[in-house]
């Protein structure tokens, strides 16, 4: 389930005058152990981002995409590096 899902039934969990607030929680707190710990993050960052995420500098990134070891995506005018790719960094799999 994504963030904006999980926001939504959130809204209508508890807007709903028919749901008693002990099956509230015990729906929400259902929901907040199946939300990915970083579902909050966009698919695509940009390259500051994902400096941040992978704790280097922007420098570094530029580095990485020159090098090959990472592939950015052009959105409009300009360039998006993948979440997926970056995790994949960051487990150790480069």
């Amino acid at each position: 389930m994504n963030s904006a899902t999980y926001k939504m039934l959130k809204v209508a969990l508890t807007s709903d005058e028919t749901i008693v607030p002990e099956q509230r929680n015990a729906v929400l707190a259902i929901l907040n152990d199946r939300v990915p710990k970083n579902a909050a993050l966009p698919l695509v960052l940009t390259q500051k981002a994902a400096a941040d995420l992978l704790g280097v500098s922007r420098f570094t990134i530029r580095k990485m995409t020159i090098k090959g070891d990472l592939h950015p995506v052009r959105i409009h005018e300009s360039w998006r590096y993948r979440r997926a790719e970056l995790e994949t960094i960051i487990n150790g799999s480069l």
